[in-house]
């Protein structure tokens, strides 16, 4: 129910009543049996006392059980384990409320129509099913900013919503009249159905992690994130589409991520966050330094391989240089022209129409391929001496700008990149002649010796664990979308007043979605610091999990949202899109080049079906897939996606399933 259909329940109304946890109160935790766990580390330590959390809800259970009543109270719940344990549990009993405290936070939905509520002078009251007692929740209440108000607990009150009795015993020391009553909390039954047969009015307010469709989390970092992430997303409150995802997927990456890179570099003297990639990530990295008291210098550095890698290229033959110019990018569905390559030096391409002919292109439009690959380089090697040129004055400016942003202080630079062969850590190297330490969110085998003994990878180290690696590196352009940065590439340099600025492409066309993403990627990340002693050693699949699934998932709202974007695949403009749309006849028609092509998107086998428009429609028509699919005798597709088991690369499946197409 929206908030302004519940306050105008309200209005209408003289007592409102709420239940307490999973409504007016949350955790920061997936479960609320995770305060046991949190706790369970330090009870072994201090206490010796080992399986805390499975004693703890068993002695729940079973002073029940014991006292054949509906709640149990915490001290009876204790005395209980006193019993079995043979040592008194006093502080540790302290120590579970004190956690409660901890975790606890207002739910900001209900926090409003409370306020609300208060504000339109109506009795308000707490009625809860709970163990602890009523002091130990105000204590709570008052942590998370819930002005005082009466609170009644089923174990003081030896009676529980459930049965109906909590809500009589509310009304005679009330003295209330049920028609002018409505009360609101998360559990369908005792706060909505028993609450409708005792005779007041109720209203369900929908329990956050009934929202979740992800999987569970399996370790207690993970559950930390979740809680929080589902406290934010599930409340009620309206979040936009790419909020939700700086939140549910890009914040444990970057977290994760930067806790790897800052627990291994924070007694450095420096780091270097290198653009686009590191623009989020020192952000985080400078967070984490302010939290804990941290003295390194860091810097965002503004380049790419148009302004290190290529002047770099000088310094080696000119057969490599023009290998990295005429790249054929296989991988990608991206048509690469003459014209890109001249543009890339600022080069006029009317001064070589007599060269062009020479070597049998018919205009600068002509498209690099296979066929002509040996001619374009023939021809890059005649105009070789402008491209030395163009590149020489780049190498100045990039040299200049370098020392400027404080390169030169340091013996050993530290850099910081996504990944994955190290090119700009060899290119930083050869330009500047120093020795530099590279850390990446993945990295992949290279024959560059000097690179691969001076870099480590967080998800990925040289492809190991393969697992991981095939995981990540499946999809490389969606992780790189998710370390974007608001601001276009770095084309070059130029001097201004004597300071060296970096000159950006303007062609940046999601800005603002980037935006969007990672300040409030950011703004939840805060959150998870509150709890950073407990996130130390959060786990490279618990990072990426949530993404990892979404990206194999092919959600249609997802697909939607990714159609918009594009991306540079190379150093040129040469953009693609992350997603593309395809006509339903044509993917029945022509499956096998079908899948080919969805291989190339950006999302790597993700695409939409023109006129579809609708989840239900996108539902109905996977339902058509399937049994198309059934007819050609291929696998059911699980999760709606083309990874068939013990199969692990999309190569590997689009020729499977074309094998069991064609039968070839």
């Amino acid at each position: 129910m929206k908030k302004e259909e519940i306050k105008k329940i309200i209005d209408e109304k003289k007592v409102v009543s709420f239940d307490i946890f999973d409504t007016l109160l949350f955790r920061n935790l997936y479960q609320p049996t995770d305060v046991f766990r949190i706790m369970e580390k330090e009870i072994s330590s201090e206490y010796g006392i080992e399986g805390f959390s499975e004693l703890r809800i068993n002695c729940e259970v079973n002073s029940r059980k014991e006292e054949n009543k509906y709640e149990t109270t915490l001290d009876e719940i204790y005395e209980l384990m006193t019993a079995k344990l043979g040592k008194n549990v006093e502080a540790i009993k302290k120590r579970e409320v004190e956690t409660e405290l901890e975790f606890v936070v207002a739910n900001p939905f209900m926090k409003e129509i409370f306020d609300y509520a208060i504000s339109e002078n109506k009795k308000v009251l707490l009625i809860s099913d709970m163990y602890l007692s009523s002091d130990a929740i105000k204590k709570l209440l008052k942590k998370a900013g819930y002005k005082s108000v009466p609170v009644y607990v089923s174990c003081e009150q030896h009676a529980g919503k459930g049965s109906m009795e909590l809500y009589e015993t509310v009304r005679k020391k009330e003295k209330l009249d049920k028609s002018s009553w409505v009360h609101i909390g998360d559990n369908k039954q005792s706060d909505y159905e028993k609450a409708k047969e005792y005779g007041i009015e109720a209203i369900w307010y929908e329990n956050i992690r009934m929202k979740d469709s992800l999987p569970a989390p399996k370790t207690l970092e993970a559950s930390i994130i979740r809680g929080i992430q589902n406290n934010i997303l599930y409340n009620g409150n309206e979040v936009k589409y790419w909020e939700k995802f700086g939140i549910l997927y890009a914040s444990p990456i970057y977290y994760g991520f930067t806790n790897w890179l800052y627990l291994l570099t924070k007694d450095k003297d420096n780091m270097f966050f290198l653009a686009r990639d590191g623009y989020v990530i020192k952000k985080v990295y400078d967070e984490f330094c302010l939290k804990e008291k941290v003295n390194i210098k860091t810097k965002y550095l503004y380049g790419s391989r148009r302004t290190f890698q290529l002047p770099a290229l000088l310094h080696k033959n000119k057969d490599e240089l023009m290998n990295f110019l005429v790249v054929l990018p296989d991988d990608y569905d991206v048509k690469l022209t003459l014209a890109d390559v001249f543009k890339e030096f600022g080069l006029d391409s009317k001064k070589y129409d007599e060269k062009l002919r020479i070597f049998g292109f018919q205009s600068e439009k002509d498209i690099i391929t296979k066929e002509n690959y040996c001619k374009v380089k023939g021809l890059l090697k005649c105009i070789y001496d402008d491209i030395e040129k163009v590149l020489k004055r780049r190498e100045k400016m990039a040299l200049e700008y370098l020392k400027q942003e404080g390169w030169y202080e340091f013996d050993k630079p530290n850099i910081m990149d996504v990944g994955w062969g190290g090119s700009l850590q060899e290119a930083l190297r050869i330009l500047t002649k120093k020795n530099i330490m590279g850390y990446y969110f993945g990295t992949i085998p290279t024959n560059k010796v000097d690179i691969m003994s001076n870099s480590l990878g967080y998800v990925f180290d040289e492809a190991q664990p393969r697992e991981r690696y095939e995981e990540v590196f499946n999809w490389p352009m969606m992780y790189e979308f998710i370390f974007s940065a608001p601001h276009g590439t770095t084309v070059g340099f130029r001097s201004v007043n004597g300071k060296i600025k970096p000159v950006l492409d303007d062609d940046e066309c999601y800005a603002e979605i980037v935006n969007e993403m990672q300040e409030s990627a950011l703004a939840v990340i805060k959150k998870y610091m509150q709890y950073m002693g407990y996130l130390k050693n959060i786990s490279m699949e618990d990072s990426i999990l949530n993404y990892s699934e979404m990206i194999k998932g092919h959600d249609f709202e997802d697909l939607v949202e990714f159609s918009k974007l594009t991306n540079n695949v190379l150093y040129m403009d040469s953009k693609n899109s992350y997603v593309n749309e395809y006509k339903e006849e044509y993917i029945f028609n022509h499956y096998e080049s079908f899948l080919t092509k969805i291989h190339k998107a950006l999302w790597r086998d993700a695409y939409l079906v023109e006129g579809i428009k609708t989840k239900a429609q996108w539902a109905e028509y996977m339902d058509r897939l399937e049994n198309f699919l059934k007819q050609k005798n291929v696998p059911p597709v699980e999760k709606r996606n083309y990874l068939i088991e013990g199969i692990r690369h999309p190569k590997r499946v689009a020729r499977f399933i074309k094998r069991k197409i064609t039968g070839r």
